[in-house]
């Protein structure tokens, strides 16, 4: 995959993508950093978009990790008016 053009402006850009695609299990706390970042970011949408298009099977992009995003219905996604991402059962339990 190419670098998207919304890349220049996401949050991530200067930091470590360790953060975005932690490599074992106790990366808990760094992913939810990472999340936490994706919220602030103006191309979290994007982001996202462009991990649903491509299958991407690794990784948090928009603000949700692998496991969210194949929960998601393959249609496009109602977006949460509080935190600006695709709605899951944690943003709406108010956990996320």
């Amino acid at each position: 995959m190419t670098t998207p053009e919304w890349y220049e402006q996401a949050m991530c850009r200067d930091m470590d993508p360790e953060w975005w695609f932690p490599n074992d299990r106790g990366a808990t706390a760094v992913s939810r950093m990472a999340i936490l970042i994706c919220r602030q970011c103006d191309v979290a949408q994007q982001c996202l978009q462009t991990a649903l298009d491509h299958n991407e099977p690794f990784g948090i992009w928009g603000g949700l990790t692998a496991a969210e995003r194949r929960a998601l219905p393959r249609t496009k996604p109602a977006y949460c008016r509080r935190c600006g991402i695709p709605h899951t059962t944690a943003c709406l339990r108010g956990t996320r």
